[in-house]
């Protein structure tokens, strides 16, 4: 795993030359999906991310490759492609029980400034157990103008178990900024 990579550079040119190696013998939906995220997230190429990211989609991907579709458009700025990839991944997972798609959905709809889709997306799901998602929730409900309701979204939090310190919960509010 990269994450855990001792040469992040090197391990990079062998995901590379891996996936050149997969798209050499299949270009299917998976082959570019997972170019289109190596292109996004790794090497920062958008142009070539979403050009395997939109031959990936007209493949008729799988939910999880809409959902790393998705990341890859959103990764690149492509906001509607990435949020439409997105809502088809979540259509065809409707019981995402550890909520990863609502999540990547959710802060798309934040990052792209539709508050109103966030917090509505936000009420139809029960975060209980998801920290992360208290935090995304209140967010979307203070940008949406309902402070009162954002607060209260805290407050819960804040009675969590093993919640995070002031200083964590800054940073993470943050970066959704």
């Amino acid at each position: 795993a990269v994450g855990l990579s001792e040469n992040i550079p090197e391990d990079i040119k062998k995901l590379v030359t891996l996936s050149d190696e997969a798209l050499s013998i299949s270009q299917d939906h998976i082959t570019l999906t997972q170019r289109a995220l190596i292109e996004s997230v790794f090497l920062k190429n958008c142009e070539q991310a979403i050009t395997y990211a939109e031959k990936a989609t007209a493949s008729s991907p799988n939910a999880i490759g809409l959902q790393l579709l998705g990341i890859s458009f959103v990764s690149c700025g492509e906001f509607s492609k990435g949020i439409k990839n997105l809502e088809n991944a979540l259509l065809k997972t409707p019981n995402d029980t550890d909520f990863i798609i609502t999540k990547n959905l959710l802060t798309s709809y934040l990052m792209n400034r539709e508050f109103k889709l966030a917090s509505q997306l936000a009420d139809r799901i029960v975060i209980d157990g998801f920290p992360s998602l208290y935090i995304l929730k209140a967010y979307a409900k203070a940008k949406e103008g309902k402070t009162r309701n954002a607060k209260k979204i805290l407050a819960d939090y804040n009675s969590l178990p093993n919640i995070l310190n002031k200083e964590q919960f800054i940073a993470k509010l943050g970066a959704i900024n």
